[in-house]
């Protein structure tokens, strides 16, 4: 990979645009190991208890209040991921805190998401106090429904506690912490910076490069939907190639907001290759052989794609 000296003052102004997003659910076991049961079949069939597997399921996730506080969590940590700008890609997570990197200029509308589910009118918030408005009603259901199985529960057990409260959903984001407030933090980042060594300038340079890695690898499988599309596919619609246009917009400003072109030769190339396949109009693919010239052209992009992301450290 070819590269000159960075700038390292743009590297970290970059850095600070990034806010963290922490999303994190729990949810109850629904289903309950039957020591019973295992002990009753390992001695028939002559087996290990620990080769036997044997569990009832308490309570029915499909199309329950259960399953739909399962599919509001979905829907809330793919809203979180979703890119604002470029319709159809993800903010890059990173891969060791499980942070969703997001631009601090989508910060409120991430909020916004937050309060839609998890607000005092939130979705989940909802779907939570209707579960526990019907959770006695549900217990007695699940109690006849395992019939002698049931029986052999202690229902009593069962509390709005230990079902009800453990489904929880939270949302929380911290500013980067190159983030700098106040005219203190500017003057002692101006004394760092003076006597900086090169192992700090590289591990900046590296956070860098870094969250470009994950911008790709958050943006690969929808990508590689329109390969798909071009080379075989029957829905085969000028969305194929306006995904490249939007992953453009997206490298680019990531880019642009750690790197100056030329930085890396690599990184451009993939920019100006993205650029170019976003501007193709599926009007002007006529016959069999330009669609699969196409296909063939793609193909070797997200060659060079998994290329970069890879020397990038991903």
């Amino acid at each position: 990979m070819k590269m000159k000296s960075f700038d390292i003052e743009k590297i970290g102004n970059g850095l600070s645009s990034i806010v963290n997003v922490y999303v994190k659910f729990t949810s109850p076991n629904l289903s309950k190991k039957n020591s019973k049961l295992i002990a009753e079949l390992a001695d028939k069939y002559g087996t290990d208890e620990s080769s036997l597997l044997a569990s009832e399921k308490l309570f029915l996730r499909r199309d329950t209040i259960f399953g739909k506080l399962t599919s509001s969590t979905v829907k809330f940590k793919t809203a979180m991921a979703a890119d604002e700008n470029n319709k159809g890609l993800k903010l890059p997570t990173n891969p060791m805190t499980g942070a969703i990197e997001v631009p601090a200029d989508q910060l409120m509308k991430k909020l916004e998401i937050r309060d839609k589910f998890i607000g005092p009118e939130g979705e989940f918030t909802i779907l939570k106090e209707r579960l526990r408005g019907i959770f006695s009603e549900l217990k007695a259901a699940s109690k006849e429904r395992l019939g002698k199985l049931g029986e052999e529960h202690d229902w009593d057990s069962f509390t709005e506690a230990k079902f009800v409260d453990k489904y929880t959903l939270t949302m929380h984001w911290v500013q980067s912490t190159y983030a700098l407030t106040t005219s203190r933090d500017l003057a002692v980042a101006q004394e760092v910076a003076d006597i900086a060594t090169a192992n700090q300038h590289d591990a900046m340079v590296n956070l860098a490069k870094g969250s470009i890695s994950n911008l790709l690898s958050s943006m690969t499988d929808e990508l590689k939907k329109s390969l798909s599309q071009v080379r075989e596919g029957d829905r085969f619609g000028q969305l194929a190639f306006d995904r490249f246009g939007r992953a453009y917009n997206a490298l680019n400003s990531k880019a642009k907001s750690f790197f100056n072109k030329g930085d890396i030769t690599e990184l451009d190339d993939l920019l100006d290759q993205f650029n170019a396949l976003g501007k193709i109009k599926r009007d002007n693919i006529e016959t069999k052989t330009q669609r699969s010239k196409t296909a063939d052209r793609i193909e070797s992009v997200l060659s060079e794609h998994d290329e970069l992301m890879e020397q990038l450290g991903l």
